[in-house]
């Protein structure tokens, strides 16, 4: 047990070296999860970067509007929601990352887990990125009280706390690379 913790710290620590192109790389591709979870929504959403002139750690910008308020000019109302692609998106990413590769499993097995590993771990994130939206274009869609309540509080347990990402990561990781038959073999070599 005490190995397979120091190979996860050690994988880990690894994948959040700030390495040359992955901030870019990784800020692209949530870039490309934000579009996906804007898509079906009741706004009208642009994903782009926070300019770099803005000098801002978060990295990601939605502007989001509700089309039902256009005026007759073509101007529609919209908030603008920045985030963080790293913290939100990365740093669970790399930790089911580790997760997988530091687990005791033949070759093949662990490419498999770590494919369906990673599907998982973005599926998670359009989900966080939706509800992201949902609470940040409460106020131009009128939603009632309740509402306003439940995606505030989905909001700072999916994105502003970084523990759900963490407990998503191993949900996922034992998902992906425990099998049944594995506790039986467990079992027969004590």
């Amino acid at each position: 047990m005490k190995i397979f913790a120091l190979r996860v710290f050690t994988l880990y620590v690894f994948l959040l070296l700030p390495w040359p192109g992955l901030s870019a790389a990784y800020n692209a591709w949530f870039r490309v999860l934000g579009r996906v979870a804007a898509v079906g929504g009741p706004w009208i959403a642009r994903v782009e970067s926070v300019p770099a002139a803005e000098n801002s750690p978060l990295s990601t910008r939605f502007i989001v509007g509700n089309p039902g308020l256009t005026d007759p000019q073509g101007n529609t109302p919209a908030n603008v929601l920045d985030l963080d692609a790293w913290g939100v998106g990365w740093v669970p990413t790399a930790f089911v990352i580790a997760l997988i590769a530091a687990a005791k499993r033949p070759g093949g097995r662990r490419l498999v887990a770590l494919a369906w590993g990673l599907l998982m771990m973005n599926l998670y994130l359009v989900l966080c990125l939706r509800l992201f939206l949902w609470n940040g274009t409460a106020d131009l869609f009128d939603a009632g009280e309740f509402a306003r309540s439940v995606s505030g509080a989905l909001n700072y347990t999916l994105i502003t706390q970084m523990g759900a990402g963490f407990v998503a990561a191993v949900v996922i990781w034992l998902l992906v690379t425990f099998r049944a038959e594995d506790m039986r073999i467990s079992r027969e070599g004590r």
